[in-house]
């Protein structure tokens, strides 16, 4: 039977160390990207299905903070390769951090295939906090964090775009950023179609 002061200790105590494993984490992270030692063997897959799979594991974060999480898949039957791991970590880390800064409204993915241009993309869309102009040119760099008000009790090791940004380029995909103060931000990360 804890007070209610012990409880708060131990809550503070718990996100303190997860601070430290993520930062820890993602320094390890970087460290295998820069010395070539990520595992990277590639697998044709169904992207669609990987994406089903973490919005159904991220629901209950985004519920937790009364924000909707929505998906919207007007492709069928597409495939692209990629390390399976490596591009779940990818679209985890956009959602995960479109969760962490939308403070009201939800967050919805939407995912298409252009057959024309021989691309799949992936949208993630908030109604958050957005990201000025001047952030968005440093925002993929390491360590770069937003510092706003708004974002200062918003934990975070400044390396999770960095790191994505890298997987994608790895795995010939891309990512870019969209956004605008108080209205949201949209991530699109596209992989070449196979076939």
């Amino acid at each position: 039977s804890l007070t209610e002061e012990q409880r708060k200790l131990i809550t503070r105590a718990k996100i303190s160390a997860k601070n430290v494993t993520d930062l820890v984490y993602d320094i390890l992270e970087v460290f295998r990207i820069e010395q070539a030692r990520l595992y990277f063997t590639p697998k044709i897959i169904s992207p669609s299905r990987t994406i089903k799979e973490i919005i159904g594991e991220l629901k209950s974060k985004a519920e937790q903070k009364n924000l909707a999480l929505s998906l919207e898949i007007s492709e069928t039957g597409h495939f692209i390769k990629v390390n399976p791991n490596r591009f779940r970590q990818i679209i985890v880390n956009l959602i995960e951090n479109a969760i962490k800064y939308t403070l009201e409204g939800g967050i919805s993915v939407v995912v298409s295939a252009d057959e024309a241009k021989k691309r799949y993309i992936i949208e993630v869309k908030d109604t958050g906090i957005g990201i000025s102009a001047e952030a968005q040119k440093k925002l993929f760099e390491r360590f770069y964090r937003v510092k706003t008000a708004k974002t200062s009790g918003i934990p975070g090791t400044g390396l999770g775009l960095w790191i994505s940004k890298q997987l994608c380029e790895k795995m010939k995909g891309n990512i870019f950023i969209e956004s605008m103060e108080e209205v949201g931000t949209k991530f699109t990360v596209i992989f070449p179609l196979v076939g």
